[in-house]
């Protein structure tokens, strides 16, 4: 029998061992742990659009071309474009 099977069969086992109350606190503490985990992952990604943003916003003020910024960046001219726009 496979390691990952004998889990499987030991988490059904004693998922079933437990009483309703009991499933129903695990669901709700899974169910917060997840969301909290999305929370910080939005976070993360914000944090590095910022970023990006800023050092796009540092290259354009040192007179960088789009291709120099894109090159940096990964940022569309496009999105490079709106952010020289919004000085």
């Amino acid at each position: 029998m496979k390691d990952e099977r004998l889990i499987e069969v030991f988490n059904a086992w004693e998922e079933l061992s437990q009483t309703p109350d009991t499933i129903i606190a695990y669901h709700s503490r899974l169910k917060s742990i997840i969301d909290e985990e999305a929370k910080l992952d939005y976070a993360e990604h914000k944090g590095i659009e910022k970023g990006i943003k800023q050092i796009a916003k540092k290259m354009i003020d040192k007179g960088k071309s789009n291709e120099e910024i894109m090159e940096f960046t990964d940022l569309s001219v496009a999105e490079i474009d709106r952010i020289r726009h919004e000085k």
